[in-house]
């Protein structure tokens, strides 16, 4: 698996769809390096204008509501499928995206309450 969290345009698109920066366990700094918020390596106060919050799988799912559960699996194949109450279910090369598509879409529903704006 090469990503560990979503992708610059993953994470600012889930921004623009008004999910919560406060959920966000990652950082992209200067769109090159990534970074653990959780390990404490960055505070949230330390991000400029040019790093982007992004999100780990576990993050990903953390945000998903407990009634909208998902089945996030592989096949032998090396395919990862998505699937949910109000999900179809889907196939992703890589469980970061699988998951992220599922948010993607319970956000623009508005079945995922979106956070305050500040900042980022």
């Amino acid at each position: 698996m090469n990503n560990i969290a979503t992708t610059i345009v993953q994470s600012k698109h889930l921004l623009e769809l008004g999910l919560d920066p406060k959920t966000a366990d990652m950082v992209w700094m200067s769109d090159k390096w990534l970074y653990s918020i959780k390990d404490n390596i960055l505070d949230k106060e330390d991000f400029r204008e040019m790093d982007t919050l992004a999100w780990s799988l576990s993050a990903l799912l953390e945000v998903i509501p407990k009634e909208e559960l998902i089945d996030l699996s592989v096949s032998k194949d090396n395919y990862w499928f998505c699937s949910g109450v109000h999900f179809d279910t889907s196939m992703y090369n890589n469980p970061i995206d699988a998951a992220y598509a599922q948010v993607k879409w319970l956000l623009e529903q508005g079945l995922i309450k979106k956070g305050e704006q500040d900042g980022q």
